[in-house]
């Protein structure tokens, strides 16, 4: 839907800043384009009324320090062998306002973006390329934010903030739950490289050097690969990809440490139990899109596998267009497995869209987002808990 301003050769070059003639037949052009957004929406959560407290016993299901030791295989300590029946933690209030705060409902918001985009082919056939995209409300964030791409007979290589290869070839994952398409390894500035098209497969690599951009071997993850690959069957287009990231950092994973003084049912099963997605990581995702009759269907799944809790996310979705409005729908479902114990956490999601356009260049959006949450720290307090978001968007681009 954007319009785009086109400013080939000489005027490129002006406005980019260079001093370097470029020969007529690279053929360099500047394209620019941008969006501004005014958004209205609402949004809270809602649960029952929590427990006041409950002890550590109960929380965790394990009545001594001696039995929670025993299943968990670390030696945990505290104050004395039955601190566990005495100490107590409290659980996190998600009734509904106005009895947890006062929501500001509806909520007015806005967004603004710019992007920028100059390409063109050398005269020796290289096709040349660099892009940014600047959000206006976070400057600070975009300024090492940008990708510069080499073209040709050998396929496309792309340097700078580059998507991991996961997640660039990657099709389907509907849903307003995240899907896990990279590791943590998956920062700083990246090279991806996508093979030439095979037929109908499409297959990308990519390499992330330095986690930190440090230039420092300390850094967390180092030398980070990834392969992804698409496939377009016809009938549908299916995706695989796969991310392996080491860590440096050894204390990941859940060790010896005092449980006394912990005063959130969060906080102790996260020092029990382990429910942080942390340390190496092994990223997997399947993705497949398909067009029946008016609609397109589309599912993924993903899972991480980390020195830590290890997380798998499946979705569902549909759209299609009924005149003038663009309509879907998505469902999905989160699990995050602990490390220990055999727990689990899991997130369920629906959600609802429908756009139209409200002439050239102007569109407006709406969306609905039903969230639940049934945590496993917060099973002995009030169970499962409710989060819903309604947006109404504006969007201006040209």
């Amino acid at each position: 839907m954007d319009k785009k301003i086109l400013l080939g050769g000489a005027a490129a070059l002006i406005m980019a800043g260079s001093m370097v003639a470029t020969p007529a037949s690279a053929n360099i052009s500047l394209e620019l384009s941008g969006e501004a957004k005014v958004t209205l929406g609402m949004s809270d959560s809602c649960g029952d009324a929590p427990a006041t407290a409950a002890t550590q016993a109960t929380v965790t299901g394990e009545a001594t320090l001696a039995a929670l030791n025993t299943a968990t295989g670390i030696t945990f300590t505290s104050d004395s062998a039955a601190s566990m029946a005495a100490d107590t933690v409290t659980f996190t209030d998600y009734r509904c306002s106005p009895v947890t705060a006062d929501n500001d409902n509806p909520v007015w918001g806005f967004g603004k973006e710019i992007g920028i985009s100059a390409s063109g082919t050398l005269a020796n056939g290289l096709e040349v390329a660099f892009s940014d995209t600047l959000d206006l409300t976070d400057v600070d964030a975009e300024e090492g934010s940008f990708e510069l791409e080499l073209g040709g007979a050998f396929g496309t290589l792309v340097m700078g903030s580059v998507d991991s290869a996961v997640d660039s070839t990657s099709v389907g994952m509907p849903g307003e739950l995240d899907h896990d398409l990279a590791t943590d390894g998956a920062a700083g500035f990246g090279l991806s490289y996508s093979l030439p098209t095979m037929g109908a497969l499409d297959v990308a690599i990519s390499y992330f050097p330095n986690a930190d951009d440090a230039g420092l071997d300390d850094s967390e993850y180092m030398d980070t690969f990834g392969i992804g690959a698409a496939f377009d069957a016809g009938m549908a287009t299916v995706s695989f990809g796969f991310e392996s990231a080491s860590s440096n950092d050894a204390s990941c994973a859940v060790s010896a440490a005092a449980i006394q003084g912990i005063t959130t049912a969060a906080a102790l099963i996260t020092a029990v139990y382990g429910d942080s997605v942390c340390g190496d990581m092994d990223v997997m995702a399947i993705g497949a899109e398909m067009p029946v009759s008016d609609l397109t269907l589309s599912a993924g799944y993903s899972t991480i596998d980390s020195d830590s809790a290890d997380r798998n996310t499946m979705s569902f979705g549909v759209e299609t267009s009924v005149g003038d409005y663009t309509i879907g729908a998505g469902y999905a479902v989160q699990t995050l497995e602990h490390e220990l114990g055999g727990n689990e956490d899991e997130t369920t999601a629906v959600n609802f869209t429908a756009e139209t356009a409200l002439g050239d260049g102007v569109d407006l959006t709406f969306e609905f987002i039903q969230t639940d949450a049934d945590l496993f720290s917060q099973a002995q307090g009030a169970g499962e808990n409710s989060t819903y978001e309604a947006e109404i968007a504006l969007v201006v681009g040209f």
